[in-house]
């Protein structure tokens, strides 16, 4: 059998052909090397945000560091020793535990005085991303006794502490519950359709006053997760209501008073609710306590 010669041109071809797929294979490997340095990266970000999770979740514990519990030992007689003939006194003394961004003002001025009677701790725990202590608190108010449980949302940075928000009062130990800096002082800007903000402001202190009168099962038509404290305080006023977000899925803050039944305890906590218009009212897509 006669053999073709080889000539320059087909030599070429061989040539440029055995490069072009070198260069190929080349991408190939290039391509496949940066895939699995992404997905290494991708583990070790995914790992190291667990971690801090972990950490997290674990630095907050009574077995962990007992000065958790020192600390709120020392806080909760600051906070519910109570005498209004000493009312800023008792704010000065407060100050220190507290972030400083929330003001003071809205610990509230309260008539008579109250002692902290007891108190024991229930749990610490997370409440969207935030270490939260829960006490059974009992109180003492011109002769009488009441006991409630508080939630106290706080920070910890190794040995120090700080107090994100004020106690507020929850029904029983929930690892789940509502609720970081003072976290609810955040918000959008401001609504400035007239209607809607009357509407919003409406709705929200007949849902707050449906709240603290009403069982989890009765809110269930009002907001998801459904929460209620069943009457264990009575409603004394919704005050600071703004509202921020749009028409449709308006944010609206406030401060809210409470108070313990046939007592002058009363006590303010920071309310949160993400709202969405239904019809011509509106639903609790969630709601955030401090």
């Amino acid at each position: 059998m006669k053999r073709k010669p080889m000539t320059v041109g087909r030599l070429r071809k061989i040539i440029f052909l055995a490069v072009f797929l070198l260069l190929g294979f080349l991408v190939f490997v290039t391509v496949k090397a940066n895939a699995v340095l992404q997905k290494n990266h991708d583990l070790k970000m995914s790992q190291a945000t667990l971690s801090k999770k972990l950490d997290k979740a674990s630095a907050g514990s009574l077995s962990y560091n007992p000065l958790v519990g020192q600390y709120f030992e020392k806080f909760l007689n600051a906070y519910y020793n109570y005498n209004q003939d000493q009312q800023e006194n008792w704010r000065k003394g407060l100050k220190p535990y507290f972030s400083t961004d929330l003001s003071m003002t809205q610990l509230g001025t309260w008539s008579g005085q109250q002692s902290l009677k007891d108190h024991q701790i229930l749990g610490i725990f997370s409440v969207d991303g935030i270490r939260t202590a829960q006490y059974s608190v009992t109180l003492e108010n011109n002769g009488k006794q009441s006991t409630l449980i508080v939630n106290i949302p706080y920070e910890q940075d190794n040995a120090q502490f700080t107090v994100v928000g004020l106690p507020y009062v929850s029904t029983d130990l929930d690892t789940v519950g509502h609720v970081g800096e003072n976290r609810l002082s955040k918000t959008d800007k401001a609504l400035t359709d007239d209607n809607t903000v009357d509407d919003v402001t409406s709705f929200t202190k007949t849902f707050l006053q449906k709240y603290v009168s009403s069982s989890k099962d009765d809110m269930a038509l009002l907001m998801d997760n459904p929460q209620g404290l069943a009457g264990k305080v009575d409603m004394v006023g919704v005050d600071n209501i703004k509202v921020s977000g749009t028409q449709n899925n308006p944010v609206v803050t406030a401060v809210m008073t409470v108070q313990v039944h046939d007592t002058d305890i009363k006590q303010n906590q920071q309310i949160r609710l993400q709202l969405k218009k239904q019809n011509k009212t509106y639903f609790v897509t969630k709601m955030m306590e401090a």
